[in-house]
């Protein structure tokens, strides 16, 4: 199965329907309060989790950065209230 991407370099195709056809979505890597919301919350958890599952300081550190790191990436999916 192919996909034919000879429409989105149309002029008279408007973005929005370009994406439409080829799949890509714009994604804004700006660090937006649903980052840092999501990256703070995921830190709390994996830090909670790792507390619960040991007390080895190291891995308790590790797992709190992975999980805010990961979920930071999540907050970039995650649509924000934005005033016009």
């Amino acid at each position: 199965m192919t996909q034919d991407n000879s429409h989105s370099h149309d002029p008279q195709v408007s973005k929005k329907e370009a994406d439409r056809y080829t799949g890509m979505a714009e994604i804004d890597f700006a660090i937006s309060p649903s980052v840092i919301v999501c990256g703070l919350a995921g830190a709390v958890l994996g830090f909670i989790l790792a507390m619960w599952a040991t007390s080895e300081i190291p891995i308790v550190f590790a797992t709190t950065i992975v999980f805010g790191v990961l979920s930071g990436i999540f907050g970039l999916f995650v649509p924000w209230w934005k005033p016009r």
